[in-house]
């Protein structure tokens, strides 16, 4: 969980941050659980995974998916 966080924290910054820093993302992400169906709308670690390779092409929309709340997409 600490390399997605690492991740997170570096792609997700400025407006779009969503953890205050990494250990407030993984305690976060360790009360989420792994997987669930469907992997691309679940409140899981697998979801924001999937989702992060996309907060590079566009932040604005894709790092809420990342976040705490998942965005409306990781819920």
């Amino acid at each position: 969980m600490t390399g997605i966080c690492n991740m997170i924290q570096a792609f997700c910054t400025g407006q779009y941050l969503q953890y205050a820093d990494v250990p407030d993302c993984v305690n976060l992400l360790a009360s989420k659980p792994v997987n669930a169906f469907p992997m691309f709308f679940s409140d899981t670690i697998t979801c924001r995974a999937n989702h992060l390779p996309m907060t590079t092409v566009d932040p604005a929309l894709h790092c809420p998916h990342v976040g705490p709340t998942g965005g409306g997409a990781c819920v």
